[in-house]
Order: structure tokens, then sequence, then C-alpha cells
């Protein structure tokens, strides 16, 4: 507030001052740093430094280290200064670039780097055309001339194949699912010495075509699989195979001496074969770089090829011309297909990218990548459905993916495989429309399905072959075994074969049948089961099923088991053969063979390894019981083991395995065959066990001892598997005891049943699972026990007991000698029982129908089996030991035998143990263990 005093001298003031909008406008920019000290010459560096980083931050710098540091490269810098990081080795490439920018001139900063390969990448995807020359116009001529009638007679037979009602396709399908799910594994043949890489199936289903990496096409024969020609021509790793439509059918006349086969390398080229020479007919150049796939079109007149030089190529077939060479992939074309009518091909490759052609026009149809839909990965394979319209592809992400061209959309897919898919491949049968004779009608005039389309066979890195339904896209079957990648997989058009190839060390082919009741695989000379007499069972017939060669797999650190040798064939009868074929009948042996096993061969006595033999089995027997395993489970353990050692030999001073090892290891394997709940770590620490005879002992899971067994179990397990070519079923007699009993009507009989139960336990100790089949142990074992227990079994509608079970007496006797030398040379060393005199014979286990009830014939028994006390109790419903003098429920002896005390009894069964008398001192007690040990000193494993 103003004073009074100076109020009216301030009124009577005019006012002084400037208007804004009278404020001059100043033009003058420059800054006087003269006041303020700061020369100009760091105000302008300020102002530059604030105008560099505007730019910087324009510039687009990659995240990745090892982008950064090739830019770095390219650009002439230090890839990396002394104790930069990652973030400062990005910031320096960006001060780079910037500074590289305003030398340039550059002000937006827009830096060409990685990322701008997109932009460049867009502008290529622009479809342009380039003119053709006459030879190009021609072919597409005939390709249209071709075309377009197949395709008016696979539209017709789809109008009739849509009247079938939903219930018929239903039907139809799960019959072949069924007969797709009883493919099975049946042999396997060494086809090179490098890894192979392709295989083709002929058109007839006799021939196979395979590649490998030494630049060696070989075609073997099947079902015998062995080789019939070997061409050489390539110089590189065979990529691409593909057979002359028609070739090898009689009725297509295709000349063996023309062109039949033709086969892509890396390292260019492609050749065309004849059947009758080595070398090619032709040879296609042109490509730079790796030939991938190749196919012929349907008409036979062209030859499709992918490579790796970014483009695919067609060729003409008779004069060896290229006709056209197509782009439009931005990474190497790796696969390439026609359809059924030969109007489109389907491309794809490197870039996860497919394309469909239509070879008429040359005109793109559809490209194979939705958004979502498309694959992540590059594509492997491509075929098409015989439909005509509906095309798979299959890439390194895993999936197999279904594009409907009519639709220009995925219609399906599945996620085949954990790793890869290799190959792939869509059914096309013999009642394809269009290259084989299409279904009729039935008996109302209906249309029938066809089988062709109907599924699809894939191949991949995880070491599977799949089989996979093509309506509801379900897994039907999976063929698994192979213990590397499979390169590659193909059909046979009868639906018989499926062909497919393991990649690591054993290059193979195996080989799968569907069984059908009545079939014989065509592989042994004589073509048909050989017959039950044993004169039938001559050396000529094992020809064909020589050993196997194993495969040494890669030794763990931790154990140093000794490697088993790979050892040539082992007597004379089995020389000169290919590597086994897995069937029935490669393990039906003679008595000659099991008389010159690999062991004998290697100088181990007969008797010798009879005994190492029963001490494997009793080993595994032991084990078993320890782990609470079915009996079954132990028989095919055993079996497992016996069949091994018809491969390999036991000498462990030549390269063999320790029975002690194979026995742990069968007995892993068929825990897992018969699906058994025992843990991996509890089957080591009871093998251990029984090898350190301790049953008490404590194992611990991280001891030397536990990770020795570890290891060598699992060493050996691909081992045997080698050795068995993968052929794990085993039949077992028990089943066909108690149905063999049933049928005579004397299951009810427990003491004959306990005994024909302790000889097939008994049995497996022997070589009988070697001679003679499951179902002829069973009878034997009927027949020991009817002497055992002097009971006679009552004839059957007139005949004889074993010839109502179609037993063979041969078979019997050749068992029963067995197990009497078994008994005689007793080499585990058990109760030395008392042998029958006289001999056994089927005559005097029957009782005739004419021979009275009450007066039935007396027959020498025996006290006993040596294994009968030790495992009798795992036989059904048993709650009693059974010996040589038990009683029956009146009380009446079985056997001429004296009866047994109750203290003799009791010292031979180990459910009742004996207690020490007071005058056995532990020295003696000691004395005695160590005489009854005697013959196990030095089985024990050593490392």
């Amino acid at each position: 507030m103003m004073h009074p005093s100076r109020q009216a001298y301030v009124e009577d003031v005019e006012p002084q001052g400037i208007a804004l909008e009278d404020v001059p406008d100043d033009h003058d920019y420059d800054i006087s740093m003269g006041g303020t000290g700061v020369p100009s010459e760091k105000a302008s560096a300020i102002l530059n430094q604030f105008n560099r980083k505007r730019l910087a931050a324009t510039i687009a710098v990659p995240t990745d280290d090892t982008r950064v540091r090739a830019k770095l490269r390219e650009m002439g810098e230090p890839v990396t200064l002394f104790g930069e990081a990652l973030v400062d080795r990005r910031d320096r490439l960006r001060e780079l670039l910037t500074i590289q920018a305003e030398i340039t001139g550059l002000e937006n900063g827009d830096i060409d780097m990685g990322d701008a390969d997109d932009d460049q990448e867009e502008d290529q995807e622009e479809e342009f055309y380039s003119r053709g020359g006459p030879e190009l116009q021609q072919a597409r001529l005939k390709i249209a001339e071709y075309s377009l009638p197949r395709a008016k007679k696979r539209t017709q037979f789809q109008k009739a194949e849509s009247t079938i009602p939903l219930r018929t396709h239903v039907k139809f399908r799960k019959q072949v699912k069924e007969r797709l799910q009883a493919f099975e594994l049946q042999g396997s043949q060494t086809v090179g010495e490098r890894h192979v890489s392709m295989t083709r199936i002929s058109p007839n289903g006799e021939l196979v075509a395979v590649g490998n990496w030494g630049g060696q096409v070989k075609l073997v024969e099947i079902p015998s699989l062995n080789q019939k020609m070997n061409f050489r021509g390539h110089t590189n790793k065979i990529s691409g195979l593909s057979w002359f439509p028609g070739a090898t059918l009689q009725e297509n006349n295709v000349s063996p001496d023309s062109v039949n086969l033709a086969s892509g390398g890396a390292e260019g080229s492609i050749h065309m074969w004849s059947l009758n020479q080595d070398t090619p007919l032709a040879t296609l150049e042109g490509h730079s770089q790796r030939v991938c796939r190749i196919e012929f079109h349907p008409s036979g007149r062209h030859l499709a090829s992918a490579s790796e030089d970014t483009s695919w190529r067609l060729w003409d077939v008779e004069t060896t011309t290229e006709v056209l060479l197509q782009e439009g992939h931005s990474r190497g074309v790796y696969a390439v297909s026609f359809n059924t009518d030969g109007s489109l091909l389907a491309s794809a490759g490197l870039d996860s990218i497919g394309r469909i052609w239509d070879l008429r026009s040359g005109r793109t149809v559809m490209i194979l990548d939705g958004h979502l839909d498309g694959h992540i990965k590059p594509i492997h394979a491509l075929d098409w459905s015989s439909d005509g319209h509906r095309v798979l592809s299959g890439s390194a992400d895993g999936w197999i993916k279904c594009w409907d061209v009519r639709k220009v959309q995925r219609t399906g897919g599945v996620g085949a495989h954990t790793s890869a898919v290799s190959d792939m491949r869509w059914y096309k049968g013999l009642d394809d429309p269009l290259t084989g004779v299409p279904p009729g009608v039935d008996e109302k005039g209906a249309q029938l399905p066809k089988k062709s389309g109907t599924f699809f066979i894939s191949s991949g890195f995880d070491r599977n072959v799949k089989v996979f339904s093509a309506d509801d896209w379900t897994l039907v079957q999976t063929l698994s075994g192979h213990t590397g990648p499979v390169a590659s997989v193909d059909y046979s058009r009868d639906g018989k074969w499926i062909v497919n190839l393991k990649s690591p060390t054993m290059a193979s082919i195996d080989r799968y049948r569907p069984p059908r009741e009545g079939y014989q695989p065509p592989t042994l000379p004589t073509g048909s089961r050989p017959e039950r007499d044993s004169r039938s069972r001559s050396p000529r017939r094992r020809d064909a099923v020589p050993p196997a060669v194993p495969t040494p797999p890669q030794h763990s650190t931790r154990t140093s088991p000794p490697r088993p040798q790979a050892r040539q064939p082992q007597s004379p009868a089995r020389s000169g053969a290919q590597t086994p074929v897995a069937g029935s009948n490669q393990w039906a042996f003679t008595s000659d063979e099991v008389r010159s096993t690999p062991s004998i061969l290697e100088g181990i006595t007969p008797a010798d390894e009879r005994m190492r033999r029963a001490k494997g089995v009793n080993f595994i027997y032991q084990a078993g019981v320890m782990l609470d395993l079915p009996q079954i489970t132990l028989w095919v353990a055993g079996v497992f083991f016996h069949r091994f050692y018809m491969r390999c030999h036991m000498v462990q001073e030549k390269g063999g395995i320790h029975h002690y090892n194979i026995a742990a290891t069968a007995l892993f394997l068929a825990n897992k065959v018969e699906e058994n709940c025992r843990k991996t770590k509890d089957i080591i620490i009871a093998v251990a066990k029984v090898a350190q005879k301790n049953s008490k002992l404590i194992i611990d899971e991280q001891s030397k001892e536990y990770w020795r067994w570890r290891d060598s179990i699992l060493t050996y397990e691909e081992v045997m598997l080698e050795q068995l070519t993968f052929d794990l079923m085993v039949d077992n007699p028990y089943r066909h005891l108690f149905e063999l009993l049933g049928k005579l009507d004397i299951v009810h009989n427990k003491h004959l049943r306990q005994a024909a139960w302790a000889f097939c336990n008994d049995a497996c100790l022997t070589s009988i699972p070697l001679l003679i089949e499951a179902r002829d142990v069973a009878i034997s074992a009927i027949f020991f026990a009817s002497v055992h227990t002097s009971q006679q079994i009552d004839d059957i509608g007139g005949e004889p007991w074993w010839k109502h079970l179609k037993g063979d007496e041969v078979l019997c006797s050749q068992a029963i000698e067995v197990m009497r030398q078994f008994y005689t040379e007793n080499p585990l060393r058990k109760q030395n029982p008392s042998l029958p005199s006289p001999a056994f014979h089927l005559e005097n286990t029957r009782r005739r129908g004419d021979t009275l009830l009450s007066q039935p014939d007396t027959l020498s028994s025996t006290t006993g089996t040596p294994l009968e006390a030790d495992r009798a109790s795992r036989s059904p419903g048993v709650n009693s030991r059974v010996n040589g003098a038990s009683k029956d429920s009146e009380g009446r002896h079985l056997g001429s035998q004296s009866k047994l005390d109750e203290n003799e009894v009791a010292s031979k069964s180990p459910l009742k143990r004996r207690e020490p008398d007071d005058g056995d001192t532990k020295s003696d007690r000691a004395e005695k263990r160590a005489k009854l040990s005697e013959d196990e000193e030095g089985e024990l494993v050593e490392d």
C-alpha cells in the first residue's frame, strides 16, 4: 500500500515502457561467450554431441553378439577389446556406425544390416517371368495332354467313391488299421561301408535301391536281401533316388536295358541307370550344388530335381537336356514331388516354405506358408495323396502337415516325431485308380473303398518309423528298435513290406511284414517251416541264418568289461551267409549245431560249456527270485541267454563275454520285454548280490560295484539286441503246460503238475530251448512228470495221450536224454538224483482203454530233480514240496522208492533250514561251505 504523501506524485507521472508486440525480432544467433569464459569451440562440440546422439538413436544395431562381431569384422575393426563386455561392444559398433553415417551424409541412419535383408527378400518375392524356349512349350503341351485325361479318370472314380456309406468307410479303415498294427521286424542286412542315406522300392516290390554316403547305389533283392547290383558313378553322398514309372513291371514293357532308375548326388550330377549295366546310361549336369531329391514324372518323359542352389529343374529323359530352371525359393530346395495326374509339382526346402506349381502354365498355385500354419524349420519331405489334391510336408520341426490345393489351406497335421522328419511316403497301392486297378463293386453293385491313400509312413531322427492313418491323423504303429536316426523309408505297392534305413555305424535295411495265417516268409531256401521230425533239421537249412556280426557300442568311462570281437561264421554249416534274418526259424538248432557253438570252437569243452550255461541261467533264477519275478520272465531271460551264446563265445581271453555279464543283461532285457515293473537299480543291486554270493550285502548306488554292473548291463544290452536281431518274441512252455493238462483232464493232479512245472524250470538250464519249441517242452514235461510220479494217463479217443496232443516221440526222447545228461553231470552240484531204470518210454505212461483202473502199472520214479526243491514253490498252487516219495491225499506212496524220513526231507527243502548239530563247530561249518562252493571259485566277474 502506497503512503498517502506520495500517492499524488505517482499518479501525475506519465506511463513509460514498451509493449510486447513492439519488441523487435533478434536475428543474431551468435552466442557471445566472452562474458562467461566458455570458448565457442566447446559450445559447438556440445551441440555436435547432441546431434550425434540424436543420430545414433535412429540407427538399428543388432542385439545378437554374433552379429555384432560379424559387423565389426566386416568394417575392419577389432572384434573385441580387452575387458570389453557385450554391451560395450554393441555401443562401440553404434558409435562406428554413427561416424560412418556422418561421413556418408546419411542422416537418417538407415545402415545396411542383417535385418535389411528382409526388405530385399520382400522385393525378390515378387513374381517374375522369363521367356522359355520351344522345348519348354512342347513339354508343357505334352504334360497337359497327359494329365487332363488322368484327371478326368480320377474325378470319375471319386464321384463313384462318394456314394460309399460312411459306415463302410469306418469298417474298412478299421480293417486297414488292424493289418498295419501287425507289422513286425523281419531282418536286416549291411548294404555299405558308410552310412546309408536313401532308399526306394521298385514298382514290382522285388528290388530296393539303396544309396550311401560313399556314392554307391546298390540293388538288393526282397525278401532274401541279397545284393544284385552295385552302381558306380557318383563321387559323393547319394541324396535322391527314383524308379522309372512302370519299371520292373512286365505289363509295362520297360526294358531292363533302358532307363529304370535315377540317382542324384551331392556333387551336383544326376545319373540314370539300367538294370543290366553298373555304369550310368546318361548323366544330367547343370546344378551347381548338391542334388537333394529327384523324381520321375508319371509319364516317364521328364525328371524333376531339387538342389541346394535354390532352384529345381525339369529334364527331358529322352534328350537328357534341361527343359526348365525354376527359381522361387530363397534357400536351397530339398524336396520335389509330382501329383498323380502329373499336372502339379510341389517343391519345398530350407526356407521352410513350400510351393505348388502348375506345370502346364508355370504359375504358382499355392504357397505352403500360412499364418501359424506353416513350418518353422526346413522342409525335408513331400508326397502327394492318390486323390491328387492333397500333399503332405515333413519338416525338421517334427511336424507333418497336410495341405489341400482345392481349399488353398492346411487341413491337417500331426506332431509325428520328437526330432526332424527325414522322409515320408503316402501309400499308393495296387488299387490306385491311376497307377493300378481300382476296386470294383460288390455283389449289390455298391462301390468298394480303396486302400490307397489310407495311411502314410514317416521316418525321423528320433530312431523311429511311424505309420499314421490319413483320415484322423492318429498313430497306428511305431516301428522302433533302430540304433540311430532313420534316414529314409519306403513301402511296397502290395503293402507287404516297409523298408527303412539306419544311419549309425551299422548300415542296415529293416524289413517288416504283416503276419498272416499260413504265410511263411520266403527267406529260407526251403521256403517253408521245418517239420517236427528231427531228421528234417539238417544243417543245410541254417545256410541262410549265420551268426550276426556285432557292432560294439561306445564304451562307458566307468567300466571296463571287454568288448566282443566281430566273429566270422562259426561252423561250416553256417559259413558264407549274410546277416541273420529275424524270424522264428533262426532260433531252431540241431544237436550238431549245439555241439559246435562258438564257445566250443574257441576251445571250451562241451561239458564246460554246458556247465557255464547252467550257471548263467541259475544266476538269472537267483536274481529273479530276489526280485520276485514271475517264472515266465525268467524263462525269457534264459532263452535270451542261450540264443546269445549261439552267436558269441564265452572265452574272455579271446574277446568273449563272461556268462554272468550276459545273464544279468538278459534278465534286464527280459524284465522290459515282459513289462515287469522292476526298477533298473533294483535289478543291478540283485545281480550284484548274487555275484557276491551274499543276499544280505548292502550295495550303495554310488559304489564302484554298483556302477560296474550298471555300465556292464547297459553296454551289453545293445550288443545283445544286435545279436538277437531285435527278435524278442519268446514263447514259454508254462502256458502250453496248463493248456495241455486241461486237454488231458489232469490239471487237478497237483503232484504231476508240480513235477511238470519243475521240469520246465530245469529245462531252461540246458540247451532244450534251442532244440525244441515251447509246446514240445511242455509235452516232454508231462511225459517226465508221469514217470516221475508213477501215474499213467488214459488214452483219449483210442489214441495215446501224446498223439492226441500232436506230440513227437523223437523230440520227447531227445528232451529227456538232454535232461538225463544234465542230471548225471549235475553241473550245479546240487543233490544227485537217482535216475530211473529202465529208460523212459512213452508207452509206459499210457493207460490203455482195456486196462483196469484198479490195476495201474508200476513205474520207476526218481527221488526228485536236483533243482525241483529250489524252484517248485514258484509253481501255481504249491503249498508243499514234492519229492520222489511224496504222498497223495489218501496217504498212498507215489513211487517205488522207500519213504524219506522227516529229517531227510527237511534237509532237501530250502524252506526248512536244518538247525546245526551241537557237535558242529563254526570251523566245521565253514569247511563244509567252502567244499560246497568250491565249484563256484573264479566265477566272479573281474574288472
